[in-house]
């Protein structure tokens, strides 16, 4: 039996369920072949699974580092997705410009025939994804054939900034999230649990179209909210606490994110005081984000308007993120960063008070960066008191 099958993805004039087209995925490879020129190899072997949907249009996920979905080769003259029996069909019906390989023998042996007959002699890998045993095992089945060479995820850069496409599922997303917040405040009271509040939104979402969620629902309440990340529990509301919730759905790959925080029944003067600081360090932050912009810069004007504040020490994590096929992605809002924003970026600005044995505050939008500055996506409503 043959190592190796090959057939190509039947996709002209359709669309596919990532949303983008099939001139938009072959744009999609001029660019990353664009960049083998710059680091210097003859082919990239491409095994996130965000970059895979992104180039390639088949939305399989890998079950493991170990179980994969799929390699995708890419030189100068051809694009191909090595996938094993189990993808094989949907890999066919999804696929756009690119052969879908089945993979007859394992996944390395496979892409090791396909690298000799391609003729590739340096091949690049995302250094900071593909395992070292991925990396001995192709090596191997190589025979010294070609040198795999590390190098930055090639296509990450390439996906920071979104096309019409990708703009249209990320616009159905955040609608849906924000649906889904507001359908949720009429379910906001004293003795529901943070569980059964998680399990209302992923409901919701689910049933209205959302091929799943972004990440798993937070929902946090009383001296919980002071977790950043905190895992719904079976903790009841009570009045008077301060509640945060984190949402995103998915449409088409592509996902949403949003942070609303209030008290249950009556704010005290204490909450009230520090939700209106956190929404204004927000605002600090909306004046300097526009194109040009740093992470750097951006982060620290929400930083420092919560230092002035006095609550510095309060506020742990970054001020945001890029969002797409990946809920964390460049470009990244951070002290670190020099990320620079350009127009059709996408970003989450959610600075936040986090106090033990109190609880937090986080407000989060959803923006993408327009030529003159930026446009808030997510529009559900940010009350106060519940």
């Amino acid at each position: 039996m043959p190592a190796m099958q090959s057939r190509s993805g039947e996709c002209a004039g359709r669309r596919s369920g990532r949303g983008g087209a099939v001139g938009m995925s072959a744009s999609r490879l001029a660019r990353a072949r664009e960049r083998l020129r710059s680091v210097d190899v003859d082919a990239f072997l491409v095994s996130r699974p965000a970059n895979r949907r992104w180039l390639t249009g088949v939305s399989a996920e890998d079950a493991s580092q170990s179980a994969h979905a799929g390699w995708v080769y890419v030189d100068r003259h051809r694009a191909a997705l090595v996938t094993s029996s189990l993808y094989h069909g949907a890999a066919v019906a999804e696929a756009r410009d690119c052969e879908v390989v089945l993979a007859t023998a394992r996944i390395h042996e496979t892409f090791a025939e396909l690298i000799r007959s391609s003729g590739a002699r340096r091949v690049g890998f995302d250094r900071g994804w593909f395992t070292f045993q991925n990396r001995d095992d192709l090596a191997s089945a190589l025979h010294d054939w070609a040198e795999l060479v590390p190098v930055d995820d090639p296509i990450e850069p390439l996906r920071v900034v979104k096309d019409s496409s990708e703009l249209a599922a990320i616009r159905t997303a955040v609608a849906l999230s924000d649906a889904a917040m507001e359908a949720a405040y009429g379910e906001v009271k004293p003795g529901i649990t943070e569980r059964d509040l998680a399990w209302f939104f992923e409901a919701y979402m689910r049933t209205r179209g959302s091929e799943g969620l972004a990440f798993e629902a937070g929902v946090a309440s009383g001296p919980n909210a002071a977790v950043p990340h905190h895992k719904p529990s079976d903790r009841k509301l009570g009045r008077g606490d301060p509640v945060w919730i984190d949402i995103g759905a998915r449409i088409d790959g592509y996902c949403s994110d949003i942070t609303r925080s209030f008290a249950v029944g009556r704010a005290s003067d204490e909450y009230r005081a520090r939700w209106q600081i956190v929404a204004d360090a927000q605002r600090a932050a909306f004046d300097v984000i526009r194109p040009g912009a740093t992470g750097r810069e951006c982060d620290l004007a929400a930083r420092g308007f919560l230092n002035r504040a006095g609550y510095g020490d309060a506020f742990g994590h970054s001020l945001g993120h890029g969002v797409g096929l990946v809920i964390h992605e460049a470009p990244r809002l951070s002290r670190w960063s020099d990320d620079r924003l350009e127009p059709g970026m996408i970003v989450t600005v959610e600075p936040g008070i986090y106090l033990e044995d109190w609880g937090g505050i986080r407000h989060e939008e959803y923006a993408v960066i327009t030529p003159s500055g930026c446009e808030i996506l997510t529009t559900a409503s940010r009350p106060l008191e519940i």
